[in-house]
């Protein structure tokens, strides 16, 4: 096969290739880079006629001339593409290069456009004005015979050697913003961007071989610019077709994007911002379009991103397409935005192509009204629980000072086991025992329901409560019943208070303050960790303050006393542990002592 019939039919499959190319990419217009290929389509389809029109014209010096045009203005398309892909990916080069790029461009097209034209202006042909600009492209240039055909043979002028340097230029260009592209704005996946590059440098590169070996060895090689045409056109129809080469702005609708009031900013499958709306950066300052490329993690501060990752996982160079769903109208006010006395709620929404998950809109939701209407509702309800909770609390008061009332050898007792009970709960706390039950709403609730642990007593009669002397077993059957009855009691009295804490640990301490750390005590005879904490807590305060009353049958112990029977019976009727944090407090309780003396007086 001679020389002649490989480059005609490589010209041929290069025409045919660039208008499918073209097609293709018109075709994807869900994808706005489509455009850098589609204007390369129409570059390639350019050159390829004009590689095809040169083999094929007749020996005429206008037809030669025509289709030599083509080729190189198909050339010269390459700088519209290179500015596309410098507005797209928006990598900053000194804006005197491009004047000097674009100056140099025009000129060179304006003397392709004219290097057969006569220097004599013609009437009514006003490109001839310029007819003497061909001259500084080409020097000359003359009809030659090769294997039977008719060749446009040229002698090479300066404007040539500019046209080459341009060229260079392109080239030089393109491989600076591939670098810069992949280390600071890598908005498409390595594998796609570098096929991108490739598919639009390679027919510059083909071309510059050729002059470089006609250059060296003063010979024409073979003509390989039509077949890296051909490599070029395979490269973007698979970007389009199999890599379904797109850019996640368009998805998004731009213009209304743009437009739209709520900041909002778009991430694609690597987290990079592909892009942000105006609304985003009058909302923060510090945020411009160079932000563009960055990943989201770092352009934008954690309180921002923060709230983000409640939605989405930003861990790893993988997305996480299992999105947390999260339609609640106002989420908790860890996850919301604090912006110049405005309330904002983010939002995550996917951006689709077909079934793939192929990005992400991040939003911020203006809910500053709806926010503060919350708050305030809050506000409003905590008021309004707190009055409930207080009457709650008289009331239990009452019930507990009828109980005492009705036991005359109890005066005070209540009262200074509440006190007690707090003080060891939060001794506990301190030192770090039971902490998965004793919080502070612990606390403060073994406080308000320690003075209904002998309730039960109204049940019981008078003479038995204040006997001078031994109960008979059938008086203690009786004494003992005040646990249970005051546990029924409290669960009639409390079931619709909707605080579940406070009647379940009003019912244990009730029924269980006279359970013993062995099993021995009563009514039901369990032992050690089955026994409610607040149960344990309220069985050392209620014996140790028992220990320090004078009652019918007894005579009050001493302060040293009491503390030592308490120390005694660690292990045996009390938990050594509440025993433990009861002896760290000594002078809290004895402080206790003396103020409730101080009121009694």
């Amino acid at each position: 096969m001679s020389l002649f019939a490989v480059e005609n039919f490589a010209s041929n499959i290069a025409v045919l290739l660039s208008i499918a190319c073209f097609a293709v990419v018109a075709n994807h217009r869900e994808a706005k880079d489509y455009e850098i290929s589609l204007s390369f389509s129409f570059f390639a389809i350019l050159t390829s006629l004009g590689y095809l029109g040169n083999l094929q014209s007749a020996a005429v010096e206008t037809a030669l001339v025509f289709t030599t045009k083509i080729k190189y203005i198909g050339l010269f398309m390459q700088f519209i593409v290179l500015l596309m892909v410098y507005g797209y990916f928006k990598v900053k080069i000194p804006r005197w290069f491009f004047i000097i790029y674009l100056m140099s461009s025009l000129l060179i097209l304006v003397m392709v456009l004219n290097f057969n034209f006569k220097s004599i202006p013609l009437p009514g042909n006003p490109m001839s004005w310029l007819g003497f600009t061909g001259r500084w492209f080409f020097k000359n240039y003359y009809i030659q015979m090769r294997r039977g055909l008719v060749f446009l043979r040229s002698q090479n002028n300066w404007g040539y050697c500019l046209f080459v340097a341009t060229l260079i230029m392109y080239a030089v260009l393109l491989a600076y913003m591939y670098v810069h592209v992949i280390l600071y704005k890598r908005i498409l996946k390595l594998r796609d961007l570098t096929v991108l590059f490739a598919s639009l440098v390679i027919p510059t590169i083909c071309f510059l071989y050729e002059r470089l070996f006609l250059f060296v060895f003063g010979q024409e090689s073979l003509p390989i610019v039509p077949w890296g045409i051909i490599v070029s056109d395979c490269m973007s129809i698979y970007l389009v077709v199999y890599r379904r080469f797109y850019n996640v702005n368009s998805m998004a609708s731009d213009t209304f994007f743009d437009k739209m009031a709520t900041p909002a900013i778009v991430v694609n499958d690597t987290f990079r911002i592909t892009n942000i709306n105006s609304a985003i950066q009058e909302l923060f300052s510090f945020v411009d379009r160079d932000v563009i490329g960055q990943r989201v993690m770092s352009a934008f501060p954690d309180y921002l991103i923060r709230p983000f990752e409640s939605l989405i996982s930003f861990d790893g160079d993988q997305m996480d397409s299992g999105l947390q769903r999260n339609n609640k109208l106002l989420i908790s006010d860890d996850n919301l935005v604090f912006v110049n006395d405005k309330t904002f709620q983010p939002r995550v929404r996917r951006v689709m192509n077909k079934d793939q998950v192929i990005g992400f809109v991040l939003s911020l939701d203006d809910v500053t009204l709806l926010h503060n209407y919350k708050m305030t509702l809050e506000d409003d309800v905590s008021r309004k629980t707190d009055q409930i909770r207080k009457m709650r609390d008289q009331m239990a008061f009452s019930l507990a000072y009828l109980a005492e009332h009705h036991d005359l050898s109890s005066k005070g007792h209540l009262t200074r086991t509440s006190y007690y009970t707090e003080a060891i709960a939060r001794e506990l706390l301190r030192e770090g025992t039971y902490t998965d039950v004793i919080d502070e709403s612990f606390i403060h609730t073994i406080s308000c329901v320690a003075p209904l642990h002998d309730i039960g007593k109204v049940y019981v009669d008078e003479k038995i409560l204040n006997k001078n002397g031994p109960l008979t077993p059938e008086e203690r059957l009786r004494m003992e019943s005040h646990t249970v009855k005051g546990a029924d009691f409290l669960d009639t009295a409390l079931k619709d208070s909707g605080d579940s804490l406070y009647s379940g640990m009003a019912h244990d301490i009730a029924l269980y303050h006279h359970e013993w750390w062995n099993g021995s005590g009563y009514p039901t005879r369990i032992s050690g960790t089955k026994i409610p904490v607040s149960s344990r807590i309220m069985a050392v305060a209620d014996v140790f303050d028992a220990l320090l009353s004078e009652r019918p049958y007894k005579k009050a112990f001493t302060l040293a006393e009491a503390y030592d029977i308490i120390h005694y019976q660690s292990g045996t009727h009390f938990d050594p542990a509440v025993v433990t944090a009861f002896e760290a407090i000594t002078p809290e309780i004895q402080d206790i002592i003396r103020q409730m003396k101080n009121r009694d007086l």
